[in-house]
Parts: C-alpha cells; structure tokens; sequence
C-alpha cells in the first residue's frame, strides 16, 4: 500500500492532520496541514525530514485547528493503537497493520460508522488491552510512525511499511465495549477529561492565573530556558492557585512544553499524573501546613 493510499484510508473527513518529525537531537518540530491536502506538498515536506534523517510520525485523527491537543480532535471511523512487540496474531484481524522496525507494529482497524473521541479512546484502549499492546499507544493525541519514512533509532534504518491491509475488514463499533463519556483513562490510569469538562477547566485557569501563568500555559518549548523547571513552574502556580491533582495535570498535559517533554515515552502520562499528585500535596493551600 503507497503511502498517499494509507493516509487516505485513515484521515477520512475534513479537518487539521498532525505530521511531527523528531530530530537527531530528539527535539519534535510539529507540522500540521488542512486535509485533505494537495499530496505533492506533503509528499515534498516527508521527503524532506527523510533525507535529513528524521522520524517521521503522523497523528491517525483529524483535529479542528493547528493544535493537536485533546480538545480539538474530531471524531473518527478508525480505531489503532502501537502493538510495540505484541506477538501477531491481533484479535480481532487489523484492517491494516504496520511494521514499524522488525517485531514491532502499530495496526488500524477501520470501522463501520463515525464515532466521538472519547469512544475512539475506549475502542483503542479495549483492543490494548485485550492484545498485550503499549500501555501508553492508544491515546487520541499519539503519533505513530508514517508508513515509506525511515526508523532512524536503528542504523541501518528500517522502512516503515504496511505489511497487511484489507479496506473491506471493518468493524462495527458497537461490537466494543462502552467508555465513560465523561473521563477518558489513558496511559496506565492516567484520568484525562472529556472535551466539555476540559474546555470550562482552562476557562477557569485563564482567570485565575496572572500573565505569567498563562503565557506557561502555551510557551512553546523552543522558547523556555528550561523546560522542566518551567513545567514545575506552571504546576505550582496552579497548586497554589487551588487547582486539584486532577486539574493540574490535565492542564499541564495539554501544553506544548509538556507534549514535546512526555510524548514519546510510554510512562510519561503516568510521570505527568505523579508530578501533579506531588506538586499538589506539597503546595495546595487546602493542604498546607499553618
């Protein structure tokens, strides 16, 4: 399957696709694009980030704007999910499966009508789940390597390639189990809320915050001295400010500082989940000591 093929058959819709490419130097360098698109552009910038030795990596969801952030994604007819080293055969049968270095997959299965994100996340993480896959590979923000780029953490560097596909294996959504509308669970527990709850959560911080924090809120990274002490900064002012261990992280999570710190590491949600537990215990003021 070419690649321009592949990317039809997941991007369906219209919407904002994600291309990030991670450098040698292990900084990300987002790239996003109104789809669908005028392929001889695209195919120009991968071309591009492979000659100079880049990963390459794609989100499998549409999004409403340029920021790939939970929130603005938009609902889908495909499920996927990174199988990391989970021995084949997948149960069910993936409509497409990728070999993204030799042992290592990440699969699609195409379903038979649109759903809500939150479902999507539920359909991705009950397909985890029942297969043994990455614990941290299912979320609605992740990336996954494009099919005809290059795994460039292994020299020589693999071809990313589809080494299955079937159009007409598709899946009724309603053969999976249901998830909570509300609270969607990512990366080993890590509770992220659902786009409502999320969209009056920053609304209130905005408020409650001075110029400082909400300029914390979408520094970019390239842009911060340091990024951790930045994303501990951004913590504590909201601890401070009485914002729970829940708020917190899912405000922090949803930052650019964040996403390029956490998101190749299949723990960083739950690191994330833990900073804020502690940053929380130590400076709420509910919690501190007269």
């Amino acid at each position: 399957m070419k690649t321009r093929h592949f990317l039809d058959a997941i991007l369906q819709g219209t919407g904002w696709a994600h291309f990030p490419a991670r450098l040698p130097s292990h900084y990300w360098r987002e790239y996003s694009i109104e789809w669908p698109t005028d392929w001889t552009t695209l195919r120009d910038r991968m071309r591009m980030e492979v000659e100079m030795r880049h990963d390459l990596y794609f989100c499998p969801l549409l999004f409403k704007n340029r920021r790939r952030l939970i929130p603005n994604v938009q609902g889908s007819s495909v499920a996927f999910a990174d199988c990391d080293e989970a021995p084949l055969p997948f149960d069910p049968e993936p409509t497409i499966l990728v070999e993204s270095s030799p042992g290592r997959h990440h699969a699609y299965w195409m379903l038979t009508a649109e759903v809500s994100p939150p479902r999507v996340a539920g359909i991705n993480k009950h397909l985890a789940d029942l297969n043994g896959f990455d614990p941290g590979g299912w979320d609605l923000t992740q990336v996954l390597r494009v099919p005809g780029s290059y795994n460039f953490k292994y020299d020589p560097a693999p071809k990313v390639h589809v080494v299955d596909a079937d159009l007409d294996r598709v899946y009724d959504p309603r053969d999976f189990p249901g998830t909570d509308e509300n609270v969607v669970l990512l990366r080993r527990g890590a509770p992220v809320l659902s786009e409502p709850v999320y969209r009056a959560l920053v609304k209130d911080a905005r408020k409650r915050l001075n110029g400082r924090g909400r300029h914390l809120l979408r520094a970019e990274p390239h842009l911060v001295d340091d990024r951790s002490a930045r994303i501990w900064e951004l913590e504590k002012m909201l601890a401070l400010a009485g914002f729970t261990a829940l708020q917190v992280y899912n405000l922090v999570r949803n930052t650019p500082m964040a996403r390029s710190k956490y998101e190749e590491r299949t723990d960083g949600e739950l690191r994330l989940w833990q900073e804020a537990n502690k940053v929380v215990a130590k400076y709420s003021p509910d919690l501190e000591s007269s």
